[in-house]
């Protein structure tokens, strides 16, 4: 039987064209014990897409995926200019949870001059340097748990790259947004040099967009192999994040720091986004 070409797909799915199929992203995260049932019903009669992409695919799964998502391109963080005795303004900007300060001119991740600014925004529009902002400017913001474990009943706090970071998709100035980051057992991002960049990029990429990764359907077996639903085997350690060490037991598509999608490991009895798959004819 001849296979259908799929170029367009029915809202709200959209098309992986090398693979011919039109996926639905879940609009929230569900355990992974429910996804065939929120397929079925929450998507017209669709079924979970738990098996492997091709290499095309996960190329035209990723395009249409930065199409479809919205990525927030102001994220507020934990620094703020400081002043003296007599409440005067500083050169000085110190960073969020008492983790010290820099020199204004000294911080090397400004997009812009800060002169007339107190506090910053990270933009990924300008390759997640800081934009500096004024404090009652409101923008998403950036919050950071530091004690164990990276996991929390009411904030989805996930672990990228060794820093435990949510960004919230609500809206504050940095005193509110500081006061919400507390409330969440948390604190704003001190976003301090360089070597944070990969983290905040991957949680400005990944946190509201896709809250932390996409199920792939993909797990480990006792025996260390990673096995998809469906029986095929992940054997390409290229699909992996270098740095992931596997150690959990589900696998997620989570963005790297220049955009691309790769496998990394997360625990199976935590809630994910998940894929729903459905067939649609194009005329021609």
């Amino acid at each position: 039987m001849k296979k259908k070409c799929v170029t367009n797909c029915q809202q709200p799915f959209f098309s992986v064209e090398s693979q011919n199929i039109c996926v639905y992203l879940s609009s929230r995260v569900i355990s992974l014990d429910n996804i065939e049932t929120y397929c079925a019903t929450e998507v017209y009669g669709a079924e979970p897409f738990t098996g492997r992409l091709t290499d095309d695919g996960l190329k035209d799964f990723r395009k249409a995926l930065m199409d479809y998502i919205a990525i927030p391109n102001r994220v507020l963080i934990g620094m703020q200019r400081g002043v003296d005795s007599m409440q005067r303004p500083t050169d000085f900007f110190k960073f969020s949870n008492d983790e010290g300060s820099v020199k204004e001119n000294e911080y090397g991740l400004w997009a812009s001059d800060p002169e007339y600014y107190d506090c910053g925004v990270v933009s990924y529009s300008k390759d997640f340097k800081v934009i500096p902002v004024k404090c009652d400017d409101k923008a998403m913001y950036m919050c950071e748990k530091k004690e164990e474990p990276c996991r929390d009943s009411y904030v989805r706090y996930i672990d990228y790259y060794g820093k435990c970071l949510v960004v919230v998709p609500d809206k504050e100035n940095y005193m509110y947004a500081g006061i919400q980051c507390d409330n969440g057992k948390g604190h704003l991002f001190p976003y301090k040099s360089s070597d944070d960049t990969r983290s905040v990029a991957s949680a400005i990429y990944s946190s509201v967009t896709i809250d932390g990764g996409i199920y792939a359907g993909l797990q480990k077996k006792s025996t260390g192999e990673w096995v998809y639903e469906n029986g095929v085997k992940e054997t390409s350690d290229s699909r992996w994040d270098s740095d992931d060490d596997r150690e959990k037991d589900c696998a997620v598509y989570r963005f790297q720091r220049d955009g691309t999608l790769a496998l990394f490991s997360m625990d199976c009895d935590m809630q994910h986004r998940v894929l729903c798959v459905g067939e649609f004819s194009t005329k021609l």
